[in-house]
């Protein structure tokens, strides 16, 4: 088995080469989904004065980024596989499977859920203990980041199997990423520094920054299916 293709520096390495002269197209499609997003999000502030509701509406929002989300791994796989891309891809989780995305984002919407609440209820008074809403904030972003680790291919996988139910997939994933958890982790880490260049230089690099590591988890990706057809 080939470790040194799951390096940060290989994976990134091949996600910078095939980024080359597409940047225009990513970036433009990032900041569509980007529009999207809030619009919905601030969107249902304004529509819903019960927080209650606000609330499921906020994690229905997150579950419908499911599928847009799908579209941008559809996109980001065909980056990387050398296929041609276009904005359009934001949208092919419309046309496709869309129910299965839906599914695969709920362990991620819930935990993003828990790791909000505690503060928003902090806020309106509901808990006035700010270590126990400290904790429980924390604990809830552990649980986020290690959905972000074992489910992460899910939504690649979708596309190489989507014959495959959406509990399937996340079954893969997590199997996929046994004994990858840490590179994957320090994937992730080693966006740090251009992450905060790019947030002390009026954050627009930040649309970069975003495509850059997008294209770096489709290269993992791909690098984690070539580990594993060689070690069958």
């Amino acid at each position: 088995m080939n470790t040194k293709s799951l390096s940060s520096v290989f994976v990134k390495g091949k996600a910078r080469q095939k980024m080359a002269g597409n940047y225009g197209t990513l970036i433009f499609t990032l900041i569509i989904q980007a529009v999207i997003i809030f619009a919905l999000t601030f969107g249902a502030a304004d529509l819903f004065q019960s927080y209650l509701i606000y609330c499921i509406a906020v994690v229905l929002i997150d579950l419908l980024g499911g599928v847009v989300n799908a579209g941008r791994a559809y996109q980001y796989m065909n980056l990387i596989y050398d296929q041609s891309i276009s904005v359009s891809d934001l949208f092919h989780g419309f046309k496709e499977n869309a129910d299965k995305a839906i599914i695969i984002r709920i362990p991620f919407a819930i935990t993003s859920f828990m790791a909000q609440i505690p503060y928003s209820l902090y806020l309106y008074g509901v808990i006035r203990s700010l270590p126990l809403v400290l904790m429980i904030c924390t604990v809830s972003a552990i649980l986020f980041i290690l959905c972000s680790i074992y489910f992460g291919q899910s939504l690649f996988l979708l596309q190489d199997f989507p014959d495959k139910s959406a509990v399937e997939l996340l079954k893969l994933s997590a199997a996929m990423m046994k004994g990858h958890a840490l590179k994957y982790f320090l994937l992730y880490l080693s966006f740090l520094p251009v992450f905060i260049l790019g947030c002390i230089t009026l954050f627009i690099p930040l649309l970069w920054v975003e495509c850059y590591i997008e294209a770096s988890r489709a290269s993992f990706y791909r690098e984690l299916i070539v580990t594993a057809n060689t070690k069958e």
